[in-house]
């Protein structure tokens, strides 16, 4: 199996999945208004499951973990702060079985990638800036 590193150097095209948190909604999983699919993984983990299994069917190489909106600072916005680290590994593990159920060739990675959704409330946002006055 070549690495993403090798594939990446040899220009070769890499197949990605799609929106895992819209998919998931698609197929009837609620959206929380603070945390969006953070919790999924938790509730309707076969949903989750397969969402991810179809699209490795599909032919995605790399599939991402449910966890667009799992940093911990979106989680304490909820009160589940402290449970970020066994959230994100709840969903790495969705993931992985995912892949172990539908690659039909040990090719598939699944990556993390926490990011910090917009939406969410607590959000630094910068001040405006100001011009001083000479």
């Amino acid at each position: 199996m070549s690495t993403i590193s090798e594939l990446l150097n040899n220009n070769s095209i890499i197949l990605l999945d799609g929106g895992v948190s819209t998919e998931i909604q698609q197929r009837g999983v609620t959206m929380d208004n603070q945390a969006w699919s953070a919790l999924a993984t938790r509730t309707h983990p076969n949903v989750v499951r397969e969402v991810h299994e179809d699209y490795i069917r599909a032919g995605a190489q790399v599939i991402t973990a449910n966890t667009y909106s799992t940093a911990r600072h979106v989680l304490e916005s909820i009160g589940l702060g402290e449970e970020t680290r066994a959230i994100n590994t709840e969903a790495v593990q969705v993931a992985r079985v995912a892949r172990d159920n539908a690659a039909s060739e040990p090719t598939c990675r699944v990556f993390h990638r926490s990011t910090v959704p917009t939406t969410s409330p607590r959000v630094p946002r910068r001040p405006p800036t100001t011009k001083s006055s000479p």
